[in-house]
């Protein structure tokens, strides 16, 4: 009977193997990067349209309203109660939402885990507040927390500022003095107004309605 002989099998050897996992790892942290910046990209992209498609149905209203934007003073208790700057009135957001504002618009991707029900429904987590809290802020007139010469009266501006220059919604960089670990929305920034000096963001629908 004719003995088989073994036939030693080609393999890699420990150094080859260390060497290919090296260049695997070499290429991985290569590209790891570019995805990145390939998904930010996107997602920014993402958020103009969020913004592009809130300022159209932010001109519906006034269309309705005699070119006034929703009131959200006092003397409008229906829209009234907006405690920072991101947040609206249950009612204003469902008349948002009429006019073709879908939930998924109001949030920006790049900050998805806010699109949760805590935040949506926070007026049935912490009554008696009767609010949604979103991520873009709104300059609305009454918006307590936004500077006054900031708040949006009238689809058409005041009359000093062209609305191609004039922000009406905003993905804004909130700060405490400039200390973004402790975001409480007393000031509000641009990334451009601060030359690079804040965090990303700053994507912006003006009241004639184009985004940048």
């Amino acid at each position: 009977m004719a003995s088989n002989k073994c036939r030693r099998v080609p393999g890699f050897t420990l150094i080859e193997l260390l060497v290919t996992i090296s260049i695997v790892a070499l290429l991985a942290a290569l590209l790891f990067p570019v995805l990145s910046r390939s998904k930010e990209r996107a997602r920014r992209i993402e958020c103009q349209n969020n913004l592009r498609q809130t300022g159209l149905v932010l001109h519906m209203y006034p269309a309705e309203n005699r070119d006034l934007l929703p009131d959200c003073t006092t003397n409008n208790p229906k829209f009234y109660g907006s405690w920072w700057p991101w947040d609206l009135n249950t009612n204003l957001v469902n008349e948002l939402e009429l006019h073709g504002a879908r939930r998924n618009i109001l949030y920006c991707p790049s900050n998805a885990r806010m699109n949760d029900d805590l935040h949506w429904n926070f007026w049935k987590y912490y009554p008696p507040r009767s609010n949604r809290v979103l991520v873009y802020v709104f300059l609305l007139h009454g918006s307590i927390p936004i500077p006054r010469h900031l708040q949006r009266v009238s689809i058409f501006g005041d009359g000093l500022t062209a609305p191609a220059s004039a922000e009406l919604v905003l993905n804004a960089v909130a700060s405490t003095f400039g200390d973004y670990t402790r975001i409480q929305g007393i000031l509000l920034y641009r990334t451009s107004h601060l030359q690079g000096r804040t965090p990303a963001g700053g994507n912006v629908v003006f009241l004639d309605g184009h985004a940048a």
